[in-house]
């Protein structure tokens, strides 16, 4: 029996804590409600989220992306840290993991 891919998600913030461990939380509760499992969520800090990117399906940013260059697909986590406006974010995880999930 063949075992299901897993698919990695890393959220970062300045210190790789508090706003991002809210954000995975959230993630957590939120990600198998829209169909999503099998979904590792990983908090990293800011500083080395460009390395972490390399090995994620998708990078969950709460600050301001800039120019960077990141080795996945980059969503604002700012919704789910404040609890608002997190329909469209969603929406764009389903389609970056090709997950049309409920």
């Amino acid at each position: 029996m063949a075992s299901q891919v897993r698919k990695r998600i890393i959220v970062a913030c300045g210190s790789g804590v508090a706003s991002s461990t809210l954000v995975a939380n959230r993630l957590m509760e939120l990600l198998p409600k829209h169909g999503l499992k099998n979904i590792q969520v990983d908090v990293v800090d800011f500083k080395d989220a460009k390395g972490h990117s390399e090995h994620a399906d998708l990078f969950v940013n709460i600050s301001p992306y800039g120019d960077t260059k990141y080795g996945c697909p980059v969503v604002s986590g700012v919704p789910f840290m404040i609890g608002f406006g997190m329909e469209g974010p969603m929406e764009e995880i389903k389609k970056v993991l090709n997950v049309s999930g409920k």
